[in-house]
């Protein structure tokens, strides 16, 4: 019996529906992230030095981390697809094609020596 080939199929499947049942193909959704005593410290410094902006090398800059501290926070945003998302999730079908492949491999010889033992024992 060519047992590579049912393990094939089986790896194949199992490589498949692994991220999917593990939830690694989803991406992080936008989120609300609080500054902690920490960052409000620095950029209430960083707004005593630029003079609320008035003398301000870079406005635009200074406007922002205004804003962010009168919020609060700052919103980050979705994940977004990229070659560490990509790696990983390829690392986890490899993983499981590779274990679920070794698995039925090894099951379906052990099966197949075994039924030929108790076939000849049969005889």
């Amino acid at each position: 019996m060519k047992t590579w080939k049912p393990a094939l199929s089986v790896a194949v499947v199992a490589a498949v529906a692994v991220p999917a049942v593990a939830g690694t193909w989803r991406l992080a959704p936008t989120r609300w992230i609080e500054f902690n005593s920490n960052e409000l410290q620095r950029i209430s410094k960083l707004m005593d030095e630029t003079k609320n902006c008035i003398h301000a090398s870079d406005y635009a800059m200074c406007e922002i981390y205004r804003k962010r501290l009168s919020d609060g926070g700052v919103w980050y945003p979705a994940e977004e697809v990229t070659l560490e998302y990509l790696a990983h999730n390829f690392y986890v079908s490899a993983g499981a094609f590779v274990s679920v492949f070794a698995f039925v491999m090894i099951g379906l010889e052990n099966w197949a020596a075994l039924r030929k033992r108790s076939h000849n024992r049969s005889d």
